[in-house]
């Protein structure tokens, strides 16, 4: 039978890349405070901070330095997203922050200069962005592999396809493919781009058109309302026309989930992926425990609108699907 895998950031961190949401902001507010070490003054795009000699010595390291900043006024944030991410954030997953993120955009889109409105929220997410590709331009996988993934990504039968839906930005895979060699059998699709490849860019955002409030945004016909949507990037490449010809090729496959969080930021093309009649079966690997599963069986309730499907093709519960670990890894 056919099989898709779908990799998500779970999967770098299966093999020790310091990929989360709480490694960037460790790694910003550690970099930022080196700076303050030399200078008593620091400026990027997100932070304005001026300080008097030795006024730093005493504030502790992250995840508090930029809050003991702001609190005596030492640091001026210029991205209100930014500073609500910073207070209210700094222990969630990726999929929370777009989801929070789509939620100031509504917002934005209710007010009388949604443009403007929309576009100072833009910014910072864009700034967010930045800082994530430079954060991660700082790591590179050099190598390891986990033989038991290996041997799942191998095709059995000459007559099974599988396609590995990549959401992530980095390498990792591309150690994987190294060992399996050009096979025609097996293929590839980074769906939200590649790290320093301007001919698949990164996409960053949202992905949920099924959310009513999406219609409202299409139908303010404002442009800025959706310039982190990420469907409309999904033309600028043939990620997603690739993925609809396997899923619609007319033979049953089965979705296999490897580090991904099935959160609601990407419901419009998992939607897509799991309701549609040839998809079989969906097996879940989890990690670290029974928890992960149900947390993300229940994200995997969106994506359906018919329950029956969702009940029939979820695979139940199995402590042999623990999603292994790399002991040994190089970056």
């Amino acid at each position: 039978m056919n099989k898709l895998f779908i990799i998500g950031n779970g999967f770098d961190l299966a093999h020790g890349l310091p990929t989360s949401y709480q490694h960037l902001m460790s790694w910003y507010e550690k970099d930022v405070m080196s700076k303050l070490q030399k200078s008593t003054k620091f400026e990027d795009e997100l932070f304005y901070i001026s300080t008097n000699t030795g006024s730093i010595n005493n504030i502790i390291s992250p995840p508090d330095s930029l809050h003991i900043l702001m609190g005596r006024d030492l640091a001026d944030c210029k991205s209100e997203l930014f500073q609500d991410l910073l207070y209210k954030y700094n222990d969630k997953n990726w999929v929370d922050i777009e989801y929070f993120y789509f939620e100031k955009l509504k917002e934005a889109s209710q007010s009388k200069s949604r443009d403007a409105k929309a576009g100072y929220l833009n910014d910072g997410f864009q700034n967010i962005q930045n800082l994530l590709i430079k954060y991660l331009n700082t790591l590179s996988y050099r190598g390891g592999i986990i033989p038991n993934v290996l041997e799942l990504f191998k095709p059995q039968e000459m007559v099974d396809r599988h396609l590995i839906l990549n959401f992530n930005y980095t390498n990792t895979l591309n150690f994987y493919l190294e060992e399996l060699k050009p096979n025609p059998h097996i293929e590839v699709v980074n769906i939200h781009g590649e790290l320093n490849n301007n001919e698949n860019p990164i996409i960053f955002g949202y992905g949920d058109q099924h959310d009513d409030g999406y219609t409202e945004l299409e139908n303010y016909n404002s442009n800025e309302l959706l310039r982190f949507i990420k469907y409309p990037k999904y033309t600028l490449t043939d990620g997603f026309k690739r993925l609809s010809r396997f899923i619609n090729s007319r033979r049953e496959y089965e979705v296999y989930i490897l580090g991904h969080s099935c959160g609601i930021s990407d419901r419009t093309l998992l939607n897509e992926i799991l309701e549609n009649k040839y998809c079989d079966r969906v097996i879940i690997y989890y990690y670290p425990d029974k928890n992960d599963f149900l947390a993300k069986t229940t994200e995997l309730t969106r994506h359906f609108k018919n329950k029956i499907n969702y009940l029939t093709k979820v695979q139940p519960f199995d402590p042999s699907l623990q999603f292994p670990q790399l002991t040994k890894h190089i970056y």
